[in-house]
């Protein structure tokens, strides 16, 4: 099973507003700042900028509770992505990055009840936010072994993938990637190959 989530660059969705869901306000910190900063690697200058603020916005607290993670302090990553969730509700990753915090500790139970609180917001995010929530929740029913459930959420994951026109196409062939492994497992295997091949196309 490949990740999404390790994959995607979140520095740049969440500048772009690919991630959804933020409430701007007033700021002293420079995101471009910020940007550099993360896309050289260099976590814990993130953190110090990000922690100047006193209350921090929901972008840039997935910002440094990434950070935080990559730094290998799992305690704080997770508490900054609690603290988005519940200051932004319909914020689609700070659902996801908390799961995938989750399943990296082998806390698969916890993760999908996590996602399944995503599940319950759906109709208010937008379709890219959908399309992050099905594969996130595809990644753990695959690693609890329900390779049906799994194959359930993928499918309507690249789904929603294909009809947004603002979607990664490469984090839409990791989803194809795993819902063949799905597939592949259900011993659907002329449809894990068709899956494989859509994967190929956007690798």
């Amino acid at each position: 099973m490949k990740s999404l989530f390790m994959i995607i660059s979140l520095a740049g969705a969440l500048m772009t507003g690919c991630a959804g869901g933020s409430q701007k306000r007033s700021s002293t910190v420079s995101r471009e700042q910020i940007q550099t900063h993360f896309d050289q690697g260099r976590y814990s200058e993130v953190i110090e900028l990000c922690s100047q603020e006193r209350v921090l916005e929901t972008d840039l607290l997935l910002l440094r509770g990434r950070c935080y993670q990559k730094e290998g302090d799992s305690e704080a990553a997770l508490g900054d992505f609690r603290t988005a969730r519940e200051g932004a509700p319909d914020q689609a990753l700070a659902y996801c990055f908390e799961a995938n915090l989750l399943l990296s500790f082998g806390k698969v139970d916890a993760a999908l009840e996590t996602m399944h609180q995503a599940e319950m917001r759906l109709s208010t995010m937008r379709k890219r936010d959908r399309f992050y929530v099905r594969s996130l929740l595809g990644e753990a029913y695959l690693a609890k072994g329900d390779a049906e459930s799994a194959r359930d959420h993928l499918r309507k994951a690249v789904q929603v993938g294909e009809e947004s026109p603002f979607q990664n196409p490469y984090a839409l062939s990791i989803t194809w990637h795993n819902l063949s492994q799905a597939e592949f497992e259900l011993a659907a295997f002329r449809s894990a190959r068709r899956s494989y091949e859509h994967y190929l196309q956007g690798k």
